[in-house]
């Protein structure tokens, strides 16, 4: 230790990836009651890890994976490894899934989305507590990071009312909300890039963000990252490249309709009004304006010096139970974490383990907040209270090819609310923790997040503290005045 403390030591980082694509045949994750064998590899499948540890000894991880879900079975058995064989304790590890829809399923708790491979799992997760080990084992580097946010306009909202009866999973709908482009409906349509650097500037890793479901691959029959991977075989880095899925359960590709207006109005008044899907030339010519995208970003990060990153790093897991989030649920306990994860100056991350629409993001009222979906096992949709309201697939249409009895909640936004200012309270627990000096660090931390490109904005309100990872009963005046299961 030296003598100016632990809060302003350099964080240390190393990274890594390991392919985690299949070697035989195998059935993918993604759409319901799906029967078609993949035997072909479009673009492959990764899992990626960063780990950084901190003066005080305290690692944290951060683990991408190329998968639909993690689910709890692979979550827990990380975890476990995590703790038990590393030190990293739940808190501070990150499970995210890409949410490719071109994946094999791990998640048995749905298996209508497809059943699981155990071989594919195992073997899974024997590579990913390879990479795990191999990473934290490394010689770690001091981090210098830079980061930017850039716009980018190739996703839509996907939920559009409609006032005329159509079929909708099988059955006739008299109007309510159909999966189809809402153009007019503003959305967060920008990527997030951090660079990780070390002191020579060398490139340790590259963390990357957008919001929009993966779901474009034009080859339904062929293993694939989408989008993801399309991304990074454009860029061609040779070091680490991580993403993180945002908050896209309301967001999917914008594509391009090449149907005549006869065939549309067709489909219109059997279907409703629905997405086109990609051919080839459009789906390569979409992902080569995102790989722009991100290449412009890259080129504009290079004009700016990197900062050090020194502070203690931060986390903190709220878990709600699924029953107060869903009324009917009766199985075992099973939460939705909502977890928050911070390195100094460089990210400060709300991570929901759920697939959360993107305008619950209007909630954050904190610009420095990187919010990330699809972590651990993801229960289902969480949308908007509005949304919920309205129906649509996000509100109620997902729930059987889910496994989930009942129905959402009512006062959906007050239980996200409550349990997001219930996280912000661990974090700031956890950071009381730190030595004095630690209390300026971290205001200046929150400083300089805000301060990055497209952020202005104040603290988070603050909120009472709770136990460090405990299960928190939410909403029980509201559960008393719930509709039963459906």
């Amino acid at each position: 230790m030296t003598k100016t403390g632990p809060c302003l030591e350099p964080i240390l980082g190393a990274a890594g990836t390991v392919d985690i694509t299949p070697g035989r045949p195998a059935f993918l994750a993604g759409y319901e009651n799906r029967s078609v064998l993949a035997g072909r590899v479009g673009h492959r499948l990764q899992a990626g890890a960063l780990v950084l540890a901190d003066g005080r000894g305290r690692q944290q991880a951060l683990v991408s994976l190329d998968l639909l879900f993690a689910g709890p079975e692979l979550t827990e058995r990380l975890r476990l490894f995590a703790q038990r064989e590393l030190g990293i304790d739940r808190r501070n590890l990150l499970l995210a899934a890409s949410h490719t829809h071109f994946a094999p399923p791990v998640d048995a708790t749905k298996p209508a989305l497809g059943a699981v491979d155990r071989a594919y799992l195992d073997w899974l997760c024997d590579r990913c507590c390879t990479l795990l080990s191999a990473v934290a084992q490394q010689e770690k580097r001091p981090v210098h990071f830079r980061a930017i946010r850039v716009p980018w306009d190739g996703a839509v909202y996907r939920r559009r009312l409609w006032w005329l009866p159509h079929v909708e999973r099988r059955r006739l709908a008299f109007g309510g909300v159909v999966m189809a482009p809402a153009r007019s409906r503003a959305t967060d349509q920008g990527l997030r890039l951090l660079e990780l650097l070390d002191p020579r500037s060398s490139r340790v890793a590259l963390l990357w963000s957008a919001s929009c479901h993966p779901t474009g691959s034009p080859d339904i029959a062929a293993a694939s990252s989408d989008y993801v991977g399309a991304v990074r075989e454009r860029l061609g880095t040779q070091a680490p490249m991580l993403f993180l899925q945002g908050f896209a359960g309301d967001l999917r590709p914008d594509v391009p309709d090449r149907r005549t207006r006869e065939h549309r109005m067709r489909q219109a008044l059997v279907y409703g009004p629905n997405f086109d899907s990609f051919d080839l030339p459009r789906w390569e010519a979409w992902i080569d304006r995102l790989a722009g995208a991100v290449a412009a970003g890259l080129d504009e990060l290079q004009r700016r010096p990197p900062a050090p990153l020194t502070g203690p790093l931060a986390g903190a897991l709220v878990e709600v139970p699924l029953r107060d989030v869903t009324a009917g649920y009766d199985g075992p306990p099973r939460p939705v974490g909502f977890q928050r994860l911070r390195a100094g100056a460089m990210y400060d991350i709300l991570a929901v383990s759920a697939e959360p629409c993107s305008m619950l993001r209007l909630l954050l009222d904190d610009p420095a907040l990187w919010p990330v979906g699809y972590v651990g096992d993801v229960f289902g949709y969480w949308p908007a209270e509005h949304q919920r309201l309205e129906g649509g697939y996000e509100a109620d249409g997902f729930l059987a090819p889910f496994n989930l009895p009942g129905r959402l909640r009512p006062g959906l936004d007050r239980i996200f609310l409550n349990a997001t200012k219930a996280v912000a309270a661990e974090l700031a627990r956890d950071v009381a923790a730190w030595p004095a000096e630690a209390s300026a660090v971290d205001a200046s931390s929150h400083r300089a997040l805000c301060d990055l490109p497209g952020n202005i904005g104040d603290e988070h309100e603050p909120a009472e503290p709770i136990g460090a990872v405990r299960r928190w009963r939410l909403g029980r005046q509201h559960r008393r005045h719930s509709p039963g299961p459906a």
